[in-house]
């Protein structure tokens, strides 16, 4: 037995002797492979996570990017001590617009400004999710001229435009895309406007709002935001403020033991509050504050009622109050096995009761499939006639209308032509859509917010055939780009990925046109610096 231990244990001391012989040869060759691979390839997502590592905030793990307000503040003040000129005559550095001035971008924001109702509320404000705030006086127009009105905000993720109803000279815009997207861009919280739009300051109060889904001002002059959290110690689901954004309280936001993001707000014509909580991947709920009971106090925690229906599980959910019947209110959910929208409610608060529609299906290039396709979480948007309770249009990838209070639809938008013979260029509205408005009182004027800009119709409800839509897009700077790349001899030649508009091709200098390499969503892109005739959009 001993001398078989013996030879055991010779034989492991041998193993181990010619591992550590051998594996110094294994571990150059890897080595040598490794850096070889590497040096075919750029590695920029080591880059990333390096900016990432120096930025951090250690006990956040994340990049507080709120804390730049005060550092630009800072940067400013030093500079001007020394008697520099800022920004371009330090740096040397001259940025010069490119544009397109003709594809539009993510609009989730838009608001018929009630300040231009002399001139037929003309004027429209549109805020883009990575554009900024803009405004356009003639909204008619065949080409609306747009203006920006700051490209200096600390923020330029607008979400959320509201109006107060009582004075409109007050308005406000939020910030930050709180739908789970990937592409989404945090935001700084509320800007506030005493002006009628001409200048706008951030509420301080708001700096921790890191993603806003929606704002609303009620009939008291309340102002109520609905918010995702980033971390636990953030605010969540409705805030209140009663001083115009000095202050807040959190009224909505905890369900079964649960934070909720919020989701939608409504305001019926009687000045009832309809609030949702819920996103993806979050239990929905739905919530009233009964204006005629509470009065002034409309809005606090302690008058709202749940309303939301028995039967019904789901994540987000969209709202849309009939402007000529205050007890009606449309809902849309956002399944919560799936991304589509799989019901389709209409509420009564007369009778606080129920009755479920029909959820309707698209020709989608030749099939059809649900009106959201997988995507309720991400473009949902439901909106009711001024003059008729029973006439609803939503949009998901495409728009559809009903006439009888959501029994049946019909489509009225097509964002591919393909295989789509009842639809002509005049109903080509772009997909994704997450904003119809209509202007104040008009049964046919009527705007959408999609992920390619903003498209009109005079005719919203026409009946026997589909309206016509313009798109609205001209001077509407917007567009999200995720990559560009460079021609290596002519400087006005370059490539851009877009979200959802394809990959651009610039030509000329200045602010022009671009055309589309490729369609769809515009990812990363390549022209080879030795040979540009090679060319890689993806």
């Amino acid at each position: 037995m001993k001398k078989i231990y013996i030879v055991a244990i010779s034989a492991i001391i041998l193993s181990i002797a010619l591992i550590f012989f051998l594996s110094p040869k294994i571990l150059v060759k890897k080595v040598k492979e490794t850096s070889e691979k590497r040096e075919e390839e750029d590695h920029m997502e080591l880059a990333i996570q390096q900016d990432f590592e120096l930025t951090k905030d250690l006990r956040l793990n994340e990049v507080p990017r709120e804390r730049l307000i005060n550092a630009m503040s800072i940067k400013k003040q030093r500079i001007a001590a020394r008697g520099l000129q800022p920004d371009v005559a330090v740096t040397g550095i001259n940025w010069q617009e490119r544009g397109p001035n003709n594809i539009g971008g993510r609009t989730r924001a838009l608001l018929f400004d009630l300040n231009d109702a002399a001139n037929g509320y003309k004027k429209v404000w549109a805020g883009s999710v990575g554009g900024g705030l803009w405004y356009s006086n003639d909204i008619t127009a065949a080409n609306p001229s747009w203006n920006k009105v700051d490209d200096l905000f600390e923020n330029i993720a607008i979400t959320a435009i509201a109006q107060n109803p009582l004075n409109p000279q007050e308005m406000y815009f939020g910030s930050g895309e709180g739908w789970y997207n990937s592409d989404a861009i945090r935001g700084l919280g509320i800007w506030k406007s005493t002006n009628g739009g001409a200048t706008w300051s951030r509420l301080t109060s708001t700096i921790s709002f890191k993603y806003i889904n929606d704002l609303l001002v009620d009939k008291n002059g309340n102002l109520y935001a609905a918010i995702k959290q980033q971390f636990s110690s953030d605010p969540f689901g409705i805030q209140k403020s009663a001083d115009g954004g000095v202050t807040w309280t959190n009224v909505l936001g905890t369900y079964s033991g649960v934070n909720l993001p919020g989701g939608d707000l409504e305001l019926a014509a009687n000045g009832d509050v309809y609030a949702t909580l819920g996103a993806s991947g979050r239990t929905g709920v739905i919530y009233r504050s009964d204006f005629t009971a509470n009065g002034a106090t409309t809005g606090d925690v302690s008058t709202w009622a749940n309303i939301s229906p028995s039967g019904t599980s789901a994540f987000r959910i969209e709202l849309a109050c009939a402007p000529s019947n205050a007890n009606i209110v449309y809902a849309l959910f956002q399944a919560s096995t799936s991304g589509n929208c799989n019901s389709i409610q209409r509420y009564d608060a007369s009778t606080n009761s129920w009755t479920a529609k029909t959820v309707p299906t698209i020709v989608d290039q030749g099939g059809n499939s649900n009106f959201t396709r997988g995507q309720a979480w991400y473009d949902l948007i439901a909106a009711v006639d001024p003059n008729n309770e029973n006439s609803l249009y939503i949009g998901g990838i495409d728009a559809l209308r009903s006439d009888d209070a959501g029994s049946t639809w019909t489509q009225m938008t097509s964002w591919s032509l393909y295989n789509a013979p009842a639809f002509t260029a005049a109903q080509n509205v772009h997909a994704d859509q997450h904003a119809i408005a209509y202007l104040p009182g008009s049964s046919s004027i009527a705007i959408w917010g999609t992920d390619g800009g903003i498209f009109y119709t005079a005719d919203a409800n026409v009946a026997g055939s589909k309206p016509a839509f313009l798109e609205k897009n001209s001077g509407y700077n917007v567009t999200q780009y995720y990559s560009a790349a460079i021609h290596p001899t002519n400087p006005n030649y370059f490539l851009a990925g877009s979200q959802d508009n394809g990959t651009q091709i610039y030509t000329v200098a200045g602010i022009n046109n671009t055309t589309e390499a490729s369609d769809g969503d515009g990812g990363y892109c390549f022209i080879d610096q030795n040979n540009p005739n090679i060319q890689i959009t993806s």
